[in-house]
């Protein structure tokens, strides 16, 4: 996991880790190759976020993803992730 990202989803009053999707750039395609290692394999949302974080930050970003599958609360968890990448580069290897 050296030079990569975790990050960790969650609600700190009842905190899971049932979810855990990982994705990585490769030499082949231009696009993120994403795979889930644990989790419920017919919801792609963590290994979705990861391959557009992998665009962003250019490293492997492991995603776990232990909340509502809610399309404005993940619109929300995005925009935040945006802003902290922007605020904070050094937490995020840039």
């Amino acid at each position: 996991m050296n030079n990569s990202i975790f990050l960790w989803i969650g609600s700190r009053t009842e905190p899971t880790f049932d979810d855990l999707s990982v994705a990585m750039n490769t030499k082949y395609d231009n696009l993120p190759v994403s795979s889930r290692l644990f989790g419920n394999t017919s919801d792609l949302t963590s290994s979705n976020l990861s391959m557009r974080l992998v665009k962003r930050l250019g490293k492997p970003v492991y995603v776990s993803l232990n909340v509502p599958a809610d399309r404005l609360f993940l619109n929300a968890i995005e925009l935040r992730l945006q802003q902290e990448t922007k605020a904070h580069p050094e937490k995020f290897g840039c």
